[in-house]
């Protein structure tokens, strides 16, 4: 194995670095052809990060998921593949040469690492698995699902927060392949009770219920997109924006709160114009500037109407990974293939997936829906208010408690005292003021286990701190909300989120 090492900036000058990468590859004669259009496509990923970051490449380097499709399909053909690929370490410009980088110390190295690209020795396909963190990047005005994927740059351990991404391949993986296999490695490396998935098993999961052969890929259907999650212990909830024609602000609505409680969002594009779609995973949104006045919104609860301020309602760009272009794209949710020829950025939403635990039975418009009318008939929420519906797991939302400045430790402690379920949905409320402040002065919690389709369940309230320093929590066996018994602050630090 060679090791070499150079700046991002010279990549994305065309140096003589990007040769150098194209001919550590090893490209079989055929592709010499298609040189200039697999260095455009190094250029093209390579130019959104921060020029003065500094790579390692090592060559011959044996990538997990791209074996497995060499031997599964590539392997098979007439026409000679290579087996190896090449793979680029980045980095924090805090040393300049290999001997520099064996002496830095581990945590700073740790400190320092911004992720890995994997090349892969196919010309149409040439990016492969990824995974680099936002702080990598010249545009870092996003916030995204996170996971911590470890690797190792010349023997030495290394560990990066970040989704993972890879392009397709067009024939073995298309876009919904990747899409599920790159939710599957994001849940397999956050969560215990998940796995990655090699290309081969995404395959393997669906062979049962395919009606012709899956490879070549002619791609998948939503349907088995989601049947992949499913099958490996995932509770997929599909949403279809047929349902809502009468109500499309609901269907953005659901989507961007299932993303600010930080679920990647396995996401269907098609236009009625254009045969076929496209498939990517949503993995956050922009970061918001909390100092901007919120729209309002005018909701139908009972007989009556009212005018709050919801924040999923007011977010309008989102970060995707899409398998065509660079990782943590932020494009508009009404144009989600901005900036794509021949027609595709006609192309809409039309449907989604939520990877759910299979513990969690409330939906998100239930939640939102239980939560407005809490706010509006219970408490007497004003008008303008602003309402930011999210879910948590109990284990995130105990933590806030515990950590947060404006409650005292009788406060705190009996807040903790309240039985939770694993998971939480959470509607906070403010004022405009206290929104910019990032403060509350209300907060609603249901049970995200209970599943209430026709009606309001208050034992599913866990939880309820609300204007004039009130507290009130359920108690199951008087069947009755009982006080704290304690006043409360009038407003409280509100929750970071999920999205980081």
């Amino acid at each position: 194995m060679q090791i070499y090492l150079d700046r991002v900036q010279n990549i994305q000058a065309f140096s003589k670095t990007s040769e150098l990468i194209f001919d550590l590859l090893e490209f079989s004669e055929g592709s010499m052809s298609e040189a200039p259009s697999i260095l455009n496509r190094l250029h093209e990923f390579m130019k959104t990060l921060r020029p003065e970051l500094v790579f390692i490449i090592e060559t011959q380097y044996v990538d997990k998921d791209y074996r497995d499709i060499y031997y599964h399909y590539f392997s098979t053909k007439l026409q000679p593949y290579r087996r190896n690929c090449v793979r680029l370490s980045f980095f924090e410009p805090i040393f300049n040469n290999a001997d520099e980088f064996f002496k830095v110390e581990q945590k700073e190295l740790n400190k320092a690492f911004r992720g890995y690209l994997v090349l892969r020795p196919l010309a149409n396909a040439v990016i492969g698995r990824n995974a680099v963190s936002v702080g990598a990047f010249q545009n870092q005005n996003v916030e995204i699902c996170r996971t911590v994927l470890k690797t190792t740059c010349l023997g030495r351990k290394l560990c990066v927060r970040a989704f993972p991404h890879a392009s397709q391949d067009g024939e073995y993986m298309t876009c919904a392949e990747t899409t599920a296999w790159s939710i599957m490695e994001y849940f397999g490396n956050k969560y215990p009770i998940y796995s990655p998935l090699l290309p081969s098993e995404i395959k393997d999961t669906l062979q049962p219920f395919a009606s012709e052969r899956l490879s070549p890929s002619e791609g998948l259907t939503i349907m088995q997109i989601s049947t992949e999650l499913e099958k490996h212990n995932i509770s997929a909830k599909i949403y279809s924006r047929d349902n809502y024609t009468n109500n499309p602000a609901e269907f953005k609505r659901i989507f961007s709160c299932y993303v600010e409680s930080g679920f990647p969002l396995a996401v269907s594009a098609t236009s009625p114009a254009i045969t076929g779609g496209h498939a990517m995973v949503c993995v956050g949104r922009q970061t918001i500037d909390r100092t901007k006045a919120l729209s309002a919104t005018t909701l139908q609860i009972g007989s009556q109407t009212i005018d709050y301020c919801l924040w999923n309602d007011n977010i309008d760009n989102f970060v995707y990974n899409d398998d065509n272009r660079q990782p943590y794209k932020l494009v508009p949710f009404v144009k989600p293939l901005e900036g794509y020829e021949n027609g595709l950025d006609a192309l809409e939403i039309s449907h989604f997936v939520v990877p759910l635990h299979e513990k969690i039975m409330k939906t998100a418009e239930m939640a939102m829906s239980e939560a407005q009318f809490i706010a509006f008939k219970l408490i007497k929420t004003p008008p303008n208010s602003v309402l930011r519906t999210f879910m948590a797991s109990s284990r995130t939302y105990r933590n806030y408690i515990a950590s947060n400045v404006d409650l005292t430790t009788v406060q705190k402690v009996r807040c903790l005292q309240i039985e939770m379920p694993k998971f939480v949905w959470v509607t906070e409320i403010s004022t405009g003021d206290e929104f910019k402040n990032n403060k509350i002065n209300a907060l609603i919690v249901l049970d995200a286990t209970s599943y209430n389709k026709t009606r309001l369940r208050l034992d599913a309230t866990l939880l309820l701190i609300y204007h004039n320093c009130n507290g009130m929590a359920y108690n199951r066996k008087n069947k009755n909300f009982e006080s704290f018994g304690i006043a409360m602050p009038q407003i409280i630090e509100s929750f970071k989120g999920n999205l980081k």
